[in-house]
């Protein structure tokens, strides 16, 4: 059952919200003895059809913690991913304000914050729309929603990259070759001998080779050290896949004939958007965000730019360039780089990779740092009791199959309001009838956002005085 009027009483709210049933004790005996929670509303409004807002508080021991929730039926309403891009930063009211039809707005995934202090980017996966911003393999427990349905699971990304070889006329016939693939590791050393490179000048031919060989010993040198982050909260483990490239040699083509295609390699994408800790090759888009792209890369990568399917611009580390609307590039490592010798302005480059979650492509996507409820369970990995300081808290959970998502805010950062531990928001959120639920930031990034019938906006903040600019919100919008 759900609330559907305008203002109803706290009495008639607490028999409206679909609260867990007797079996959240021994659920909780069996999920490390995390503390039983309940929350007590005082007041509800609609903001939306199917958008309602809740005000109330919790209780640890005798302290009392503020409560703030929006429920989200999602036949009637959806949720965004909203923000700058896969980088850079803004305030929660701001992006909501940017939204013609959003309703509320909570800050998202926790992030990180580069050396130079305004630069940030969210450790997880992000979509919008049915459009990844940001998303790597091996990504970590998210909220996705996928055909209305919402689920909390660690989502699958797979991508890959074709570079197809275009030869002159007079070069057709010099770099046709034997038909045959072969697989690269970006981690080792290939044997396989690359098509012969393009027709150059003899100084230039030379200046080439002296280059391939001081490639080969770069493989046996140590990875240059990446700049380390300051993270203002805990990050994920670092995610290293096995990125592969499979280089197919030109054709040889028929008996007085030229071929205008020569070699091509298919490379498997390590991630889009979401540089950080890949080792092989990463999609970069317009929407990558706000920040440099060059800082970024590790120094002896490259960038390859291209637009309406043809390479434009092979760049290094340093040059590196955020894709304009309509460009895309790709970012290699030295290995994947190096078995493309041929690579350059005029190749053809295809793209193709998904997001997807239990119910299919990602409509919307954001990342947490901690599943606090799952399969019904308080901790189901047993893995919260160890948190033990209480600040603001911020997290999203699923119910009635999927089909309606609840969010809560608790308050915090005071001597009188301390707010909770994982252990009690998974114990909340289970209260709050969430099947499955995620932490989402929390501390000084807690805030949210909720736009009256009046047109205002009215915040609540973990401070009460200032709101720190975040990453990406979980935005509620009508339509």
């Amino acid at each position: 059952m759900r609330v559907r009027s305008l203002l109803v009483s706290a009495a008639l709210v607490a028999t409206a919200l679909p609260m867990a049933t007797a079996g959240l004790d021994g659920a909780a005996a069996a999920s490390c003895t995390a503390p039983a929670m309940t929350f007590a509303a005082s007041s509800a409004s609609t903001l939306a059809p199917g958008v309602t807002a809740l005000t109330g508080s919790t209780r640890t021991g005798t302290t009392k913690v503020g409560v703030h929730v929006v429920r989200v039926d999602l036949t009637k309403a959806r949720l965004r991913v909203a923000g700058p891009g896969a980088t850079g930063s803004a305030r929660v009211q701001d992006i909501l304000a940017s939204l013609d039809d959003g309703v509320a707005a909570v800050n998202g995934d926790f992030f990180h914050i580069a050396a130079d202090g305004v630069s940030v980017a969210p450790d997880g996966p992000i979509a919008d729309e049915g459009q990844i911003v940001k998303a790597g393999a091996g990504e970590a427990d998210a909220l996705v929603v996928s055909n209305g349905i919402a689920s909390v699971t660690q989502p699958r990304f797979g991508g890959g990259v074709t570079f197809t070889d275009v030869l002159t006329a007079t070069a057709s016939a010099v770099k046709a070759g034997p038909s045959a693939t072969t697989a690269v590791a970006p981690a080792t050393k290939t044997t396989t001998k690359p098509a012969p490179t393009k027709p150059k000048t003899a100084k230039k031919t030379k200046k080439k080779i002296k280059h391939k060989k001081k490639h080969r010993k770069s493989h046996h040198k140590a990875k240059p050290k990446r700049k380390k982050h300051k993270k203002h909260t805990v990050a994920h483990p670092v995610r290293r896949p096995a990125a592969t490239v499979v280089v197919t040699p030109a054709p040889v083509a028929p008996a007085g004939t030229t071929s205008s295609l020569g070699a091509s390699a298919a490379v498997s994408l390590d991630g889009l958007n979401d540089v950080d800790g890949r080792v092989g090759a990463v999609l970069i888009t317009s929407r990558w965000g706000t920040s440099f792209v060059a800082p970024s890369i590790p120094a002896k990568d490259i960038e390859v730019v291209a637009a309406n399917g043809v390479v434009t611009q092979v760049l290094s580390a340093d040059d590196a360039v955020r894709p304009a609307p309509g460009q895309v590039a790709v970012v290699l490592s030295p290995a994947i780089a190096g078995a493309m010798p041929w690579l350059s302005k005029g190749d053809r480059i295809g793209v193709h990779g998904a997001l997807s979650g239990p119910d299919g492509p990602a409509d919307a996507a954001i990342g947490g740092n901690a599943r606090l409820v799952g399969d019904d369970v308080v901790d189901p990995s047993c893995s919260l009791g160890s948190d033990t300081t209480r600040r603001p808290r911020v997290a999203v959970g699923t119910y009635d199959s999927g089909h309606s998502v609840v969010i809560a805010v608790t308050d915090g950062d005071s001597s009188t309001m301390p707010g909770l531990t994982l252990h009690e928001l998974g114990s909340l959120m289970r209260s709050l009838g969430a099947t499955g639920a995620l932490n989402l930031d929390g501390g000084q990034s807690s805030t949210l956002r909720e736009r009256t019938a009046g047109g205002w906006f009215e915040a609540t903040m973990s401070d009460r005085s200032t709101e720190r600019p975040v990453s990406d919100v979980l935005a509620v919008v009508t339509g």
